[in-house]
């Protein structure tokens, strides 16, 4: 579960400032908003039970049993994001072959987060990912359209791995 989450984009004219401090306990969040930090507006808000960041939504999914769930099948997760939205994460495939280039051959879970459309993604964008079909979970790759292009992000090095990290090749 989140404790701190903390965005600062700046980009050409655009900026954004977010920082929130969720307490699970109490269900809210302290939120600091705005174009920078200095403009950021302070506000405290009620959330629901295991409420997820941006990140944390992804350590939540990667760590479900895959076997008991069917390719095809959808989880509700809580996101805060500026504000509360209920989404899902849909299961497209488990224990699938992915090859990563530069670390070899995997066998792989491979869900989809739905987003939410706005600034960065657009309507019905697929985000993937790919973890490892172990016991790490591994987040081995992340590939999503954005309203500027797309975003490919790829594991690269690993180390202090709790347990054996095998490659299918």
């Amino acid at each position: 579960m989140p404790k701190r989450f903390f965005r600062n984009v700046q980009e050409k004219k655009y900026s954004r400032y977010n920082k929130f401090l969720f307490d699970q306990n109490t269900g809210k969040v302290t939120t600091w908003q705005g174009k920078s930090a200095s403009e950021a507006e302070l506000s405290t808000i009620d959330i629901g039970p295991c409420i997820h960041d941006m990140i944390s939504i992804l350590y939540y999914v990667r760590n479900m049993n895959f076997d008991q769930l069917s390719v095809g099948e959808t989880i509700p997760v809580d996101i805060f994001l500026e504000e509360e939205y209920p989404l899902t994460v849909r299961v497209l495939g488990k224990n699938e072959e992915k090859r990563i280039k530069g670390l070899g051959k995997f066998k792989t879970h491979h869900f989809s987060p739905e987003v939410v459309a706005g600034e960065v993604f657009n309507e019905d964008t697929q985000m993937s990912v790919w973890v490892t079909a172990d016991q790490n979970k591994i987040p081995l790759m992340i590939e999503s359209p954005v309203s500027v292009g797309q975003v490919r992000v790829i594991l690269q090095t690993y180390k202090g791995l709790r347990h054996d990290f095998a490659v299918n090749e």
